[in-house]
């Protein structure tokens, strides 16, 4: 249960930064055993129109994508369409007897990266950089009109950058991951989300597209500037910020939504109405044969990284709690799940480069303190 006095030492700690300026503005919601224990937003979603932060603000979550690709991972496991020892050829043969591209400027040949090297981020891809970078401007170049498996296959022309399971670098995984999806159901990535993980958990407003009257209620994407905020034009990553409609479905950073379609999607998840206890237990559960890399910004000190997830091993801040799994964006939403205490904890804003964000952390550290 969240203390009294902790919930309003942090509600005044975030109306304090707002007021500020450190953050334009966000909204929290905390959902306990399905029952919501917190909601709480302020600042402005729209500063130029003044325009208050809502609940119903539709947000870009970015790399919180990654959790319901990897949700939907393992619910392709259970429907028994893949296996995590499958090999990515598996599904797409481009990328059969992958090289690498070695410090000599050499090739060398290596064994094909299997599903759970993606979901490690230890596959051998990077992000955004050298040839994966071009092709994530050929998406923006189509006007989207590159599809997610043209996408996976300009990326497959090209060398890995290391040797599969010998580093962890954060990468596209989770953008090939959702062409595996549709190669191994025969669905488009859209459809076996609304399918398997939007419909079971009736949310309202998710997709990698919005209409007319979504876009309305969609939150302009901030950057700082000479210490004032101003409204970006333009991402990378292949995402239209706009919401219009694409072709490339980005596993990776793609998907839309409120604060409160995350938070219906965590508590069925949490409920078994996505995935089975026991699936759901390997997500997040450290097995004796997972991979460990040192510690870096993805898995700090007393935290474990596997499954496009950042898992809580042992708590080292009020603001971590032991058993939560999740992730965050790089505008800002984040989402943490503990299924060992019920727990659904979302936070929301559209900040450049804001990731978990300090004022994210130091709000959860008020609130969870002494309890």
């Amino acid at each position: 249960m969240l203390r009294k006095e902790n919930v309003a030492e942090a509600k005044k700690y975030l109306e304090k930064i707002v007021k500020e300026k450190e953050i334009p503005g966000c909204s929290v919601l905390i959902v306990d055993q399905g029952e919501e224990s917190l909601y709480f937003d302020c600042g402005f979603s729209d500063l130029e129109h003044e325009i208050p932060f809502k609940r119903d603000a539709i947000c870009r979550l970015f790399s919180v994508s990654k959790v319901f690709t990897t949700i939907a991972i393992h619910k392709a496991i259970e429907l028994g369409l893949l296996a995590k020892s499958n090999l990515l050829s598996d599904f797409l043969p481009a990328f059969k007897n992958p090289k690498v591209l070695m410090e000599d400027g050499s090739l060398k040949e290596v064994a094909c990266p299997t599903i759970q090297d993606l979901l490690n981020m230890c596959a051998g891809f990077g992000y955004g950089e050298g040839e994966s970078g071009k092709a994530f401007e050929e998406v923006e170049k189509s006007n989207y009109r590159v599809s997610t498996f043209e996408f996976a296959s300009l990326i497959a022309q090209n060398p890995l950058l290391y040797v599969p399971r010998t580093k962890r670098s954060y990468s596209l995984a989770a953008d090939l991951l959702g062409e595996v999806i549709e190669k191994a159901s025969h669905l488009r990535f859209s459809e076996f989300l609304d399918k398997y993980i939007f419909i079971p958990a009736n949310t309202k407003d998710m997709g990698f597209s919005l209409n007319d009257k979504q876009r309305k209620r969609l939150v302009p994407c901030y950057v700082k500037e000479n210490g004032h905020w101003q409204k970006m034009r333009r991402v990378g990553l292949g995402i239209d910020i706009q919401g219009r409609e694409t072709l490339f479905e980005s596993g990776g950073a793609g998907l839309f939504g409120t604060i409160d379609d995350v938070a219906s999607f965590g508590t069925a998840l949490l409920e078994g109405k996505i995935l089975r206890k026991e699936t759901l237990e390997s997500l997040y559960k450290e097995e004796k044969d997972d991979l460990c890399f040192p510690s870096d910004w993805m898995a700090p000190e007393g935290m474990v990284y596997k499954n496009l997830l950042k898992i809580c091993r042992e708590a080292k801040e009020p603001s971590d709690i032991q058993g939560d799994f999740g992730w965050n964006g790089w505008l800002g939403c984040h989402i943490a799940l503990n299924a060992r205490i019920g727990r659904v904890y979302v936070f929301f804003t559209q900040v450049a480069d804001y990731g978990e964000g300090k004022e994210n952390s130091e709000f959860r550290n008020i609130l969870y303190k002494n309890s």
